[in-house]
């Protein structure tokens, strides 16, 4: 948080809540190395969860990044994702098979 600001508003779908893209800290995946599937693939099911069961991402496209020798995750969704902010737990899956999870570092392009 850059400058503390806090949005309200009246609708629940305004823009300035509304992310396509969101970047994580280096992602935990449970088999302890990258999914080879994901790097083939290029994409994956995520779920956005704090506190709650969570917001399906549906099918999301990842990108792999390497910021000061930590890997990290940029995350594209085709439709836009509401009320995602930093501190939230990123989820991927594929079907039903949790490959690990990612912190959300920030969000937006």
């Amino acid at each position: 948080v850059k400058h503390n600001i806090l949005f309200v508003t009246p609708a629940s779908y305004d823009k300035p809540l509304m992310s396509h893209t969101f970047q994580t800290l280096a992602p935990h995946w449970i088999s302890g190395a990258t999914p080879s599937d994901i790097v083939q693939r290029g994409s994956f099911s995520c779920r956005v969860r704090y506190n709650y069961p969570g917001r399906i991402c549906g099918e999301v496209d990842v990108q792999f990044l390497e910021q000061t020798n930590v890997n990290c995750l940029r995350i594209s969704s085709k439709a836009p994702l509401r009320a995602i902010a930093p501190g939230q737990f990123a989820v991927f899956y594929v079907g039903n098979e949790c490959l690990g999870s990612a912190v959300i570092s920030s969000v937006g392009d």
